[in-house]
């Protein structure tokens, strides 16, 4: 149980943001760019990804989200630009554990806070849920796709994100138990969710409007967009270096022709960065000399298979169109 004399063992080292992400910063401007990052072994801090690509536009937000000066974190976007790694891909190289929480709508707000359970002894006990867990452990609360939530769960997540706010150490009371948590100084609050500025809101099945009194308790937010093209090819031959480089370029040509048609309006589907990582895992098993003539098959069998016929056909002439263009043979 909480009270006045609880204390929390915080200990951090400040790195620079060259060494932590490999981006470039001028020596003038290190002292700018620190991050603390947590010390010692600590569950739940996610693996590393050595092929994920930051960029800096973005970390030059994330470190008001580590430092604490905001400790509630909105990213919006499209599906699959990355909204979920790059809040997984900063805390991997910072130290700082996450709970991820998929959200529904089917997802009650007790789930989230923790219930009453029977213990292996037959006797009543108390289980943490993930949002009480990362309070008590200081993680990230990371909410994914957190505009499927149901009207009470999120007015039930205000409490949760009122514990961000007081710099004191707020914390949040159990009545279940007659527990009152401290909240640990490391807790931090990260959302992710498609088109919660209501653009294009349509494509996206299931998703609810925002509650005004939740969204205002996000006072930082990021725009994700997908990679610029020269820094998706970078990633994605990181990631797939057994890749011919002409068949990963012109998937990202492909993927922005798709993208552009989809804010469009000419299709009704978009092709995400996790597609492009999916279909270069699987051309990565195929000797170089057959890469092309199985690209067509692999992008099949990765996402055409699921959208309509008229999508599908208009994505397959743009693919044999631009390979056509760059001289790639496909069959």
């Amino acid at each position: 149980m909480f009270d006045e004399t609880t204390t929390f063992q915080i200990t951090h080292a400040q790195v620079g943001a060259d060494e932590l992400f490999g981006i470039q910063v001028p020596e003038s401007q290190r002292a700018n760019t620190m991050f603390p990052v947590r010390t010692g072994a600590l569950d739940g801090v996610p693996e590393i990804d050595m092929g994920y690509v930051f960029r800096p536009d973005q970390l030059a937000l994330l470190r008001f989200f580590y430092r604490g000066d905001e400790k509630a974190l909105l990213l919006t976007g499209e599906t699959g630009p990355g909204k979920t790694s790059l809040v997984e891909q900063t805390a991997a190289r910072t130290n700082w554990p996450v709970v991820t929480v998929g959200c529904h709508e089917r997802l009650e707000l007790q789930e989230l806070i923790g219930r009453v359970t029977i213990t292996e002894a037959g006797s009543t006990g108390w289980q943490d849920g993930p949002a009480i867990d990362a309070m008590r452990r200081g993680a990230i609360l990371l909410l994914d796709e957190g505009n499927f939530l149901e009207p009470g769960a999120v007015g039930g997540l205000n409490r949760v994100l009122d514990t961000l706010r007081n710099a004191g150490g707020a914390s949040y009371y159990i009545p279940e138990t007659n527990e009152t948590v401290k909240a640990h100084p490391d807790f931090r609050v990260a959302m992710t969710g498609n088109a919660i500025d209501g653009a294009g809101k349509s494509n996206y099945r299931g998703i609810k409007p925002m509650n005004l009194a939740l969204l205002d308790r996000f006072t930082l937010g990021i725009a994700v967009d997908y990679l610029p093209a020269e820094q998706e090819v970078t990633m994605l031959h990181r990631r797939s270096p057994q890749v011919r480089q002409d068949l990963i370029k012109l998937m990202v040509e492909v993927a922005n022709g798709v993208r552009n048609s989809f804010a469009n309006g000419d299709i009704r589907c978009t092709m995400s960065t996790r597609v492009l990582i999916s279909v270069c895992a699987k051309l990565s098993t195929c000797p170089e000399e057959k890469q092309p003539m199985v690209l067509l098959p692999m992008l099949k069998s990765t996402m055409l298979f699921r959208v309509s016929v008229e999508d599908q056909t208009a994505i397959e002439n743009v693919v044999n169109e631009m390979a056509q263009r760059d001289g790639v043979v496909l069959s």
